[in-house]
């Protein structure tokens, strides 16, 4: 019984970081190509209301606040900061994803 009740928690333990991470819409789903050209797009002067790029800053600076929420500490940064490296890491990873590059920020930032 004591093997069953380990094999099960152990089951539920690895499931959970299998979803843990995944984005399905919103710019966090977006591809690190996408975020650059989206990028590229606002400082053209794409004539849109509200500029893609504006919103992908927008997502990043939520998430990580959203993750010194949920007990992660983050030394404080600003967005041009936050922007710069997300735009470094999706120009050396452009195949990763908008929420792969603000967790690598996550990462960076925390106080351990």
């Amino acid at each position: 019984m004591k093997k069953y009740l380990l094999l099960l928690m152990l089951v539920s333990v690895f499931s959970q970081q299998a979803y843990a991470y995944e984005v399905y819409e919103g710019s966090g789903a977006k591809s690190c190509g996408t975020y650059l050209k989206d990028l590229k797009d606002t400082k053209r002067g794409s004539g849109q209301e509200m500029p893609p790029a504006y919103l992908n800053s927008s997502w990043v600076t939520w998430f990580v606040t959203a993750t010194n929420w949920h007990g992660v500490r983050t030394k404080r940064v600003n967005t041009n900061d936050m922007d710069a490296f997300i735009t470094e890491y999706c120009n050396e990873n452009p195949s990763d994803v908008v929420h792969d590059a603000a967790l690598a920020l996550v990462y960076k930032l925390e106080i351990k």
